[in-house]
């Protein structure tokens, strides 16, 4: 034995030979500022590693150096294993063979170990694995492997357990032939077996910078110690033609795959996962594509099993071989399907598109060029399951960038399989993509038709026939209006196929965005679209639900105009469930009274009529729900006391589906005035239009006892059964209440009056009734 230079054979307190592979030796170093020497014999070319088995040193920071000297007695390498520092030496790749020194000096401490060297593991790609049981605390351990240059290679990690409890993981390092930290791997980092990981299996892949000998350390937390086994796999690998299914089989843990797609600039591609069976247990399947140059083009999973994947590459900027990435989680491994996904390219006058998928969780894929601004819609029809399923399949669009412009849930239960996307307003023009992606477990079947919305061009009251017999078909008619203009947009004569579902009218600004709708499954809808916000090109969008085929008729309804006290209007309509809109131009704080009477149907019917007031915004006022059986067929809108704003008012008349208008009179009226004096004599209230009210003022003094009568003979109430009798304070609240009927000879006693004013006597016949009634005001 040669001690090595600098170290006097006094100095060294213990030495021990080991042989590689064989058992530990005892090493103690119990007097402080001597040194322990170890040999051990090892052959060119080999890395070793040492191994300080439950290593304990006196002060507990003290600093542990060791150097490694060659068989020539040159120095090899240095380094420590005390405070801070893992009580493991791996050494490079021995440069010869023959005997080495390893001189270990704590200083002014003791130490205490066991110390053993073994010969690293090597591994052969798609060999068998090693095996490291839980050893000393904070150990670690490596193993050697040889590499080509760019290889890809997947690290299979199973059983991974640590001798003790703890959430952090164990990193596994890889080394080039050189010695430095290969920077860029996606090497495993492992945790202890969870529910979701219960085989506690763990995996990573890299790809090697250049040729040579490789090395992979396994690092678990200080004061922990790792077991487990690990191997090596070469990737699965292949190229991707477009629409052509391609097999995946990963046989080991840890294994991967990688395809090549060559795409050009423009190209619109995806990949597809399908078909997934995760072994030993489920797990995510992760597929990554990545540009020529190596950085990420599009990334996604699919969580096996059954379930699949679709993942959009989005816009290719730079033709070349795209590299398609498949990496289970876990290191889980089993088989799947693998697609290039383009798919058929589609026109807005295509005939239904029949699909069908062939493996679980399999995607199906359209395309379809697109100009900026456009306005389309999808239709699915006929949509049914192989295999049993009570989930839903995604409707997804991409942008020609890869985005999720727009996406819906579709179900073969709905309507016989129908679903419908309709599209915002093209952005930009290019290729766009639609992916149908059913649930886990089931494969698809159905058709599918991309539609642009019918056009057309409204005018002014005159009825414009729709017909939509497209799956997904929107209609958008357009019309121009002037800012303050009113306008009420009615869809008549409503029917879809199939029956049931809803059909939406929107009435959308110049700028697109909406200004008011409605909603209906039969008859038709109405929009009262009130005051005009701007000047410009307004559109009406028709769209139906689940992709229902509809026919109607579209009228945009200008309203006719009902003067306040002018001629009643006459209430007939020339198409079934058609609305009657009717105008008049309103004051702020006016009184308004809205009604009609002699409601009729053809054919008879016993369904209500909408009647319906709203301000010049548009927004509701009042209104009432009218029967012909109402006494007189009439009815009233239960108006404010006083009109809101200024501006054109509508009245809007929606009789029940399938019913004309064949009766009755609107009218807009301001209430009856006039005077009562105390004493006076009688006083006949005429009222003659339907809905208005009298209003007759007196003059009274506080304290004052007032009986107001009326004579039956003369009492005619024309459509009603009784007349309510208010009178109203000065402040317009009520002080007395009652009520009279046709041909009735009576009064009321009418309260002490509180103070001194003006007092108001409101006549407000029910159902809209018009009115002759002799009164007389007197005191009692």
């Amino acid at each position: 034995m040669v001690v090595p230079a600098g170290y006097a054979a006094g100095d060294i307190a213990r030495i021990v030979r080991l042989a590689p592979g064989g058992a530990s030796a005892d090493f103690q170093l119990g007097t402080p500022s001597t040194h322990g020497l170890i040999l051990f014999d090892g052959a060119q070319g080999i890395h070793y590693t040492l191994q300080f088995d439950q290593l304990v040193y006196s002060p507990s920071n003290a600093a542990v150096t060791y150097k490694v000297y060659k068989p020539d007695n040159t120095l090899f390498v240095t380094g420590d294993i005390g405070y801070g520092k893992r009580p493991t030496i791996h050494l490079p790749k021995l440069p010869a063979g023959g005997s080495y020194s390893v001189i270990v000096s704590p200083g002014i401490a003791t130490l205490s170990s066991f110390v053993s060297v073994d010969a690293d593991p090597v591994l052969a790609v798609d060999g068998p694995p090693a095996t490291f049981p839980v050893g000393s605390a904070s150990r670690t351990t490596r193993v050697v492997f040889g590499a080509a240059a760019s290889q890809g290679i997947g690290v299979g990690v199973t059983g991974f357990v640590l001798s003790g409890a703890t959430t952090s993981g164990t990193n596994f390092r890889i080394y080039r032939p050189d010695g430095s930290l290969l920077t860029a791997p996606a090497a495993p980092t492992c945790f202890q077996a969870s529910p979701s990981n219960p085989q506690g299996n763990c995996d990573g892949e890299f790809t090697t910078a250049e040729a040579g000998d490789y090395t992979m350390v396994a690092e678990p937390i200080p004061g922990y110690s790792a077991g487990f086994a690990v191997q090596l796999n070469s990737e699965v690998s292949g190229a991707l033609a477009a629409d052509v299914p391609q097999g995946v089989s990963l046989g080991r843990v840890g294994q991967d795959a990688r395809f090549t797609v060559t795409a050009a600039v423009g190209d619109s591609l995806a990949i597809d996962l399908s078909g997934i069976v995760p072994q030993p247990h489920a797990q995510p399947f992760y597929a990554v594509v990545l540009r020529p140059n190596g950085s990420i083009q599009a990334s996604g999973n699919a969580a096996s099993p059954l379930y699949g994947l679709h993942l959009p590459f989005g816009a290719i900027a730079a033709a070349g071989t795209y590299t398609v990435s498949i990496d289970p989680s876990y290191g889980a491994y089993g088989t799947a399907r693998v697609t290039l996904k383009a798919g058929p390219v589609l026109t807005t006058a295509s005939a239904p598109a029949a699909f069908a998928t062939s493996a679980a969780g399999e995607s199906q894929r359209f395309r379809f060029e697109a100009a900026a601004g456009q306005n389309l819609s999808l239709g699915i029809t006929g949509l049914a399951y192989a295999g049993s399923s009570s989930g839903g399949t995604t409707l997804t669009v991409y942008k020609p960038d890869g985005a999720t412009l727009a996406y819906n849930t579709c179900y073969p239960s709905t309507y016989g399989g129908r679903c419908k996307l309709t599209l915002p307003a093209l952005s930009v023009a290019g290729t766009y993509s639609v992916a149908i992606l059913p649930p886990a477990g089931v494969t698809l079947s159905g058709n599918f038709t991309l539609s642009e919305d019918l056009p057309g061009a409204l005018t002014a009251g005159v009825p414009s026939d729709i017909a939509v017999s497209r799956p997904g078909q929107n209609a958008r008619y357009t019309f121009p209006g002037t800012a303050g203009q009113g306008a009420g947009i009615e869809f008549a004569q409503l029917a879809m196929t199939p029956s049931g579902p809803t059909l939406y009218l929107y009435v959308l600004k110049p700028d697109g965005s909406m200004l008011g709708y409605g909603s209906a499954t039969s008859g038709g809808a109405f929009v009262n679209v009130g005051s005009l916000p701007v000047t410009g090109t307004y559109s009406v969008l028709l769209d139906a639900a689940h992709g229902a085929a509809f026919t109607g008729k579209l009228t945009l309804d200008p309203g006719t105009p009902a003067e306040i006290d002018g001629a009643m209007q006459a209430l007939a309509t020339t198409m079934a469930g058609e609305t009657v809109r009717h105008t008049f131009a309103g004051t702020s704080g006016a009184r308004v009274n809205v009604g009609l009477d002699g409601l009729a149907y053809s054919p008879a019917g016993s369904s209500a009529t909408s009647l319906s007031v709203y301000r010049p915004d548009g927004g509701y006022v009042a209104g009432a729900s009218c029967y012909p059986s109402n006494p007189g067929g009439g009815c009233e809108a239960a108006m404010p006391v006083a009109l809101p704003s200024t501006g054109t008012y509508s009245v809007i008349v929606s009789p029940p589906a399938g019913a004309l208008l064949a009766g009755g009179r609107l009218a807009v009226s301001t209430p009856l005035a006039g005077t009562l004096q105390v004493g006076g004599g009688e006083q006949t209230v005429a009222i003659a239009r339907p809905a208005q009210t009298a209003r007759y003022t007196f003059s009274g003094t506080a304290a004052q006892l007032l009986r107001l009568n009326w004579t039956g003979a003369s009492v005619s109430i024309a459509g009603a059964t009784a007349v309510t009798v208010s009178v109203l304070k000065p402040d317009g609240s009520t002080l007395t209440t009652a009520s009279f009927g046709n041909g009735a000879t009576g009064g009321v006693d009418i309260a002490a009056l509180p103070v001194t004013g003006t007092y108001t006597v409101v006549f407000d016949p029910t159902y809209a009734a018009t009115l002759s009634v002799p009164v007389a005001l007197v005191a009692r």
